[in-house]
């Protein structure tokens, strides 16, 4: 246990069901979270599509910091505090290719290997030989690792490898085959609130009812959830489908209509966990006659897998134990999945520079496409007020965003009070923050 954080105060102690909502406000809490968080969790940087060529690069920011993922000669990725070692400049910006595959500072022209060897000082014979010491002017390099098609990077040298601080969690994602799906679209959105109480708004199903008023009618029953903490920040939720938890009509339509039509307001109102060929098998599914016990889910499944066996479409098949663990899965400390049987939506959150009450959010539609290809994307700067370009059930969520972030400041509210089952999946992602500020 690292040693407590000399800013810690009474006024951000967590209690049993309760957290208190300067740990969302204050500006000393995020300072305190980018000192001691966020140089030393793993995170994501990004889709490992950006940079699969020699040369590649993309950067990924985190408060004041940025890091720059690249792609090198020898296969190898990479990744380097985003600086110049002679005056500090940014190195690049955004994601492409290197000229020439070499790292050239904008200023002065120095130039570094995709590895971070220092290679070309210009007027080296001006400058103390001490100063120009190889190893001094090597760029500073953090720790990187990927797992299901997504780049991780840690600025800190000790810790724990990537598998061993995720495994909790990926245990549960790794039968979906994240890494073996392609980008459909990628969004990036700057929301009025903190990361923290963003990502919170997707790690329960405890809101659907009166955020998302459609889904009860198209047969979510959040009774039937099922939550699950995995521990060292990690949790997830899911359906018990073996113990015949089938969705069940609330409007006399067949329960094959139902998860049609349940497919088909997902795929017009998110653009994301379903595609068109889910549609389809939900359609075929539920105009083929009835076969003697078969579900709803077993008749979509079945035509799902025949199509895609004729498509080249190398679809996962997890198992029924494994398929119950498959809903809302969240990764400490900011992405969070919800993934379908050769989709997912994915979410990630952090802080939008030093600015408490702002978050940097971003959304991928991730499928599996035919022949396994991956094919190329734009990443699109849209607004989250606008439901043409976020979709009618993001935009219920950010909607409620707003509504949070301006009513955590009133004189009478005090904090989060939690949901005992549904919602503690939010009190372990802040103990596990305490950990890294050293509060027991």
């Amino acid at each position: 246990m690292a040693d407590r954080d000399p800013r810690w105060s009474s006024r951000y102690a967590l209690e049993k069901s309760f957290i208190p909502k300067d740990r969302y406000l204050s500006r000393e809490f995020l300072e305190m979270e980018l000192d001691r968080l966020w140089p030393r969790v793993w995170q994501i940087a990004g889709r490992a599509d950006r940079v699969a060529q020699p040369g590649d690069y993309l950067e990924y920011t985190i408060g004041d910091q940025s890091i720059l993922v690249v792609h090198g000669e020898d296969g190898q990725l990479r990744a380097f505090h985003n600086a110049c070692r002679h005056r500090g400049t940014r190195l690049a910006s955004g994601a492409g290719c290197f000229e020439g595959r070499r790292i050239r500072c904008p200023f002065h022209g120095w130039t570094w290997g995709l590895d971070g060897a220092s290679e070309r000082v210009y007027l080296a014979e001006e400058f103390d030989p001490a100063a120009l010491d190889p190893e001094r002017i090597r760029l500073r390099e953090c720790q990187v690792d990927t797992w299901g098609g997504f780049v991780f990077i840690n600025m800190d040298p000790d810790a724990p490898p990537l598998e061993q601080a995720i495994g909790p969690a990926t245990r549960w994602l790794d039968p979906v085959r994240l890494d073996q799906m392609g980008v459909l679209w990628h969004k990036q959105m700057i929301l009025p609130i903190n990361w923290k109480a963003a990502l919170e708004a997707f790690t329960e199903s405890y809101h659907v009812p009166a955020t998302h008023p459609e889904y009860p009618r198209l047969g979510t029953d959040i009774s039937r959830f099922l939550y699950h903490i995995d521990g060292a920040g990690h949790s997830h939720y899911g359906v018990p489908y073996s113990q015949g938890m089938e969705p069940e009509s609330p409007t006399g339509l067949d329960e094959r209509e139902l998860l049609q039509s349940y497919i088909s307001y997902t795929i017009d109102e998110i653009g994301a966990m379903y595609v068109e060929r889910d549609r389809e098998a939900a359609t075929r599914a539920a105009a083929r006659p009835r076969r003697e016990g078969e579900g709803a889910i077993d008749a979509y499944m079945d035509e799902l897998y025949t199509h895609a066996a004729s498509a080249d479409i190398a679809l996962p098949a997890p198992t029924p134990e494994q398929a119950e663990h498959i809903g809302g899965n969240f990764i400490f400390p900011h992405f969070f999945t919800l993934p379908t049987v050769g989709n997912a939506l994915a979410y990630r959150s952090r802080p939008h520079g030093l600015n408490p009450d702002e978050t940097l959010w971003d959304v991928w539609s991730l499928t599996a496409f035919p022949g396994g290809e991956m094919p190329d994307y734009e990443t699109r700067q849209v607004d989250w007020r606008d439901p043409a370009q976020v979709g009618r059930v993001l935009h219920q969520d950010f909607s409620n965003m707003l509504e949070v972030s301006a009513g955590m400041r009133s004189r009478s509210y005090e904090g989060v009070h939690l949901n005992l089952r549904q919602e503690m999946a939010l009190w372990e992602m802040h103990r596990e923050i305490d950990r890294y500020l050293g509060v027991d």
